[in-house]
């Protein structure tokens, strides 16, 4: 599937990489997610694909220098040679929503060890998910979107949606962590009450919560996929998204 972006070459991309990579027998779920994202935007124009080549990262690095340009000084710290691609980046899953050829918004997925690491230490992980929860979990991060081209918060949403879709009907794995600054908190997300609160020093002291939520009991209630009778909510969910009938 081509995305109409814009080739650059530059000298600070490598190709020694290995990025995570969705499986590719389930590229035909863009047929889906590509419906979705024209439902939820309203729109044709805009794609959400992930990000699967040294071009692309170049591309993604260059959209998040501009949308983090209003706090350049505190983000560049994070990476080296005003490249804004960092170690996790290249073992994580990341994806990117595509208007006119730019990209105006992304999003990561990572497995264990997770960016919140830096910040909460195992014990109180644990305590908050589960012993187990560097398996079980996955960790969304790194959400960033340009709003000069005035495409409204649905980006937002959509790579939201569309990451975690890609992502579970990938790996198997639901249930998922995010943290942002409370007044941040995505009201789409179905997270509940509980949260772990903590400070990030780096930032001015401030204070973050850390959320937890599971992607397929989010998927069903926002999608209207329902469990099937003798199915488990994953494939009940996948039967759905696989079909033939979401192309144009």
């Amino acid at each position: 599937m081509g995305i109409p972006v814009k080739k650059l070459s530059n000298e600070k991309v490598s190709d020694n990489f290995d990025l995570k990579l969705i499986n590719p027998k389930l590229e035909c779920l863009y047929q889906y997610t590509d419906h979705f994202t024209r439902r939820i935007m309203g729109r044709k124009d805009l794609l959400i694909r992930q990000v699967i080549d040294s071009d692309e990262l170049y591309l993604l690095s260059e959209a998040r220098k501009k949308i983090y340009k209003k706090h350049a000084d505190y983000f560049s710290q994070f990476y080296n040679n005003d490249y804004f691609i960092d170690d996790k980046d290249y073992s994580s899953y990341l994806f990117a929503c595509y208007f006119q050829g730019e990209i105006v918004g992304t999003q990561r997925i990572a497995t264990y060890p997770f960016e919140v690491c830096q910040y909460i230490n195992n014990e109180a992980l644990s305590a908050f998910l589960e012993d187990d929860f560097k398996e079980k979990y996955i960790e969304f991060s790194r959400l960033a979107v340009n709003n000069d081209y005035g495409l409204g918060r649905g980006v937002a949403h959509a790579l939201n949606v569309v990451a975690g879709i890609l992502v579970t009907m990938s790996i198997k794995k639901s249930r998922y962590i995010t943290y942002s600054k409370p007044k941040l908190k995505r009201k789409e997300a179905n997270f509940g009450e509980e949260v772990l609160t903590f400070t990030i020093h780096e930032r001015g002291n401030e204070q973050y919560e850390l959320y937890k939520a599971d992607t397929l009991i989010g998927m069903s209630q926002l999608l209207g996929i329902d469990k099937q009778p003798g199915l488990s909510l994953f494939d009940s969910i996948n039967n759905v998204m696989m079909k033939d009938e979401w192309g144009e």
